[in-house]
Order: C-alpha cells, then sequence, then structure tokens
C-alpha cells in the first residue's frame, strides 16, 4: 500500500480489518511518522471493535537510495563540494528510526503491545547504490539497527556477503549529526520534504503503468 495522504486512511482500514501490510514509498521522516500513526491507529480501531490484534504485521518501506541520486544531482548543480554527497539518504532514514524508537517506547505502543500487538517495523528498501563511486554496501551497513529489514538487489547482497564490512549497531550514534546535516541542506536551499514530495509522485507513476498493464493483461485473458 503506497504511503500517499490518500493511502494514509486505508493502511489505517487495513490494520484495523486485521489485514497485515507493507506501507511502501515512503521519502520522508514526516511521511513516516503519518504511517506509524495510521498502524497504530488500525490495531486501536480494531481493539474498539473487541477484535483481537494478534498475528497483525507490518513493515514501513523507507526508500533510501533514490534520496541520495536526487540530491547528489541539486548539490552538484549548486557546485557544492563532493564531501556533502551521499550522506542524505543515510541521514534521513536513521532520523525515521529515531522516530521509530520513540514510539516503541511510547504509553501508546506499550498499551497496544500488552493487547498482542506486533510492532511495524522499519523496512529499508532501495538499499542498491545507484552511483558507483560508493560502496555497494553502504545502505546496509550503515544502517544496521535492532528491529529493522533490509530488502536489497542480488548484486547488493553478494556485495555484502563477500566484503560488507559491518560493525554493529550504525543508527543511534548519528542522530545529532543526521539532523544536522538535513538542516544544513535547508540553509543550501534543499529542502527534504519537497525532494521526497518529488519521489513519492516519481514512484506512484512507477506503479500505477505497470498496474494497468497488469489490468490490460487481465482482461485480455478474461475476454479469451
Amino acid at each position: 500500500m503506497p504511503a500517499t495522504a490518500e493511502g494514509l486512511p486505508a493502511i489505517r482500514t487495513l490494520i484495523s480489518e486485521g489485514i497485515s501490510v507493507n506501507v511502501t514509498i515512503i521519502f520522508s521522516v514526516k511521511r513516516y511518522e503519518e504511517v506509524v500513526d495510521a498502524f497504530l491507529g488500525g490495531l486501536e480501531d480494531r481493539i474498539a471493535k473487541n477484535s483481537s490484534i494478534t498475528g497483525i504485521h507490518s513493515v514501513a518501506s523507507f526508500f533510501v537510495s533514490r534520496v541520495d541520486t536526487e540530491i547528489d544531482a541539486r548539490l552538484r548543480s549548486a557546485g557544492h563540494s563532493t564531501e556533502l554527497q551521499g550522506r542524505a539518504a543515510l541521514a534521513n532514514a536513521r532520523l525515521a528510526y529515531q522516530h521509530f524508537l520513540s514510539v516503541k517506547n511510547s504509553a501508546r505502543w506499550k498499551n497496544l503491545e500488552s493487547k498482542g500487538g506486533s510492532l511495524q517495523r522499519p523496512l529499508w528498501a532501495s538499499t542498491g547504490v545507484k552511483d558507483p563511486a560508493y560502496p555497494s554496501d553502504l545502505y546496509v551497513t550503515e544502517l544496521v539497527a535492532p528491529d529493522t529489514v533490509n530488502t536489497m538487489p542480488e548484486s547488493t547482497l553478494i556485495a555484502v556477503r563477500e566484503s560488507g564490512n559491518f560493525m554493529g549497531e550504525s543508527i543511534t550514534q548519528h542522530f545529532d549529526s543526521s539532523r544536522a546535516f538535513l538542516s544544513s541542506l535547508m540553509d543550501m536551499g534543499i529542502d527534504i520534504e519537497e525532494v521526497a514530495d518529488k519521489l513519492e509522485n516519481e514512484g506512484i507513476d512507477k506503479f500505477i503503468k505497470p498496474w494497468l498493464q497488469l489490468i490490460d493483461a487481465v482482461e485480455l485473458l478474461r475476454k479469451k
């Protein structure tokens, strides 16, 4: 289920009906916060109907590499130092995880957990590097933390297996520097929320075309 403004109520409804959901196309911390709220709200709605929330699972698929692709291009266009490139996506994802931890430790979640709820986990998506100048395992080894999931293309999986330099948990110690870096981007005129909106719209377009093609293919088979 895409995490668009229109998709958020649907996510809440699906969870309230006991349907596990992969929420996808998340590019910003703000949108991620809304996704988590929809998930928790769905569980609360289900409890209000005297229905069990045990066995309902969800992941919030937070896209990573595409953020760097977009922001790096803007940095290059503005003539900023190459040292600033390849940092925005990790900073963005790490701050999303900070929100995840705040929810995990909240009274709201503890109440749902006591009733059998399973935590919605952050899933790092689009973790294959797009820029060959970056280490193949960049978005894997730098996003290691409890309760997270990482999906990756086979080439990245092989690179991680053969040369991945895991140093343990690699997120929580970077919260302050991540916030400072995104703030510095704003000072340069690069708004992470505006970037996220652009990427969301592009992502939705990429989903719509194959979906319509699938519908056409099914309709064609139905008529035979």
